[in-house]
């Protein structure tokens, strides 16, 4: 009865699919959020949201939040937080058994060789004498039912220019413990796992990227390549126990980013009511 109760109340509550906006009172819609390094554009659906459009609407949100300040947003990643819900719908059913049994001691419940769940009178029959009768009895039984509420998180930085490494280069994060001796700063570094440039070998612990101090991947990727005035990047390694200095090639990537901005905003636009009253100022440009 519970379970019945209980689904009842949650298609009362039901809505249609969340529309693009601001975050509501009970947590649904967009949210930019300043996390260390990135920022984070936060979009939570209900079951009617599909998990596409909020992936694309948490793209939107970084890229909107970034065209309001003349900037363009460098998405390093999305990450999916949706949490998936399950609960037992109660289906009832009424069947036709022959000489029901019935039990004074359990009260109105019969026994069927035909199903699996339990049975329960409909209209308070008794039958005590076994007389070959057809008797409908309602059949209840659980279905399992799963629901999905969608949340993606979109990572983001606004960028006037963004340059990446031309080179295909792997890193590991290694602990401040083991980077403390040479640096004294109690800070970790990133170890090259992969490397394609010359100068930047396997084995070489990356420190500093153009004066920025490195130690994770977030840090790397928001700092260290950001609004590059030249297509050359100043890194300091760890290198047989000696720090060195390594200028490492890059490349502008600024015109790539912008490109799949516009094709984000071009898709995504078209899912939005322009007459809604959080139409994206970017889908107006």
């Amino acid at each position: 009865m519970k379970n019945f109760i209980f689904i009842i109340i949650l298609f009362a509550c039901s809505t249609p699919g969340t529309k693009y906006g601001p975050s509501e009172i009970n947590g649904l819609g967009l949210s930019i959020k300043e996390n260390n390094h990135w920022i984070e554009s936060h979009f939570k659906g209900n079951h009617n949201t599909s998990s596409v459009t909020s992936r694309n609407y948490a793209n939107l949100g970084a890229i909107d939040h970034c065209s309001l300040k003349n900037k363009t947003a460098f998405i390093s990643e999305t990450i999916d937080k949706s949490k998936k819900h399950q609960y037992n719908s109660v289906r009832t059913r009424v069947n036709y058994v022959r000489n029901p049994y019935y039990n004074n001691s359990y009260g109105r419940y019969y026994n069927s060789p035909f199903y699996d769940s339990y049975h329960r009178h409909q209209f308070g029959y008794r039958n005590p004498y076994g007389v070959s009768l057809f008797i409908p009895l309602r059949s209840y039984y659980n279905h399992p039912v799963r629901i999905q509420y969608p949340h993606f998180v979109s990572k983001f930085i606004c960028i006037d220019k963004y340059n990446d490494l031309e080179a295909e280069i792997e890193f590991e994060p290694i602990a401040k413990e083991l980077v403390h001796t040479f640096t004294s700063d109690f800070k970790g570094g990133l170890l090259v796992k992969k490397s394609s440039h010359p100068d930047l070998k396997v084995g070489d612990l990356l420190l500093d990227i153009n004066n920025s101090r490195i130690e994770n991947k977030d840090e790397l990727y928001a700092l260290g390549f950001r609004d590059s005035a030249s297509n050359s990047i100043m890194a300091k390694v760890i290198r047989n126990k000696s720090i060195s200095n390594i200028t490492i090639n890059s490349k502008d990537i600024t015109e790539l980013i912008k490109k799949t901005n516009s094709e984000i905003v071009q898709n995504t636009c078209k899912l939005i009511d322009p007459k809604n009253t959080n139409y994206p100022k970017v889908c107006s440009k």
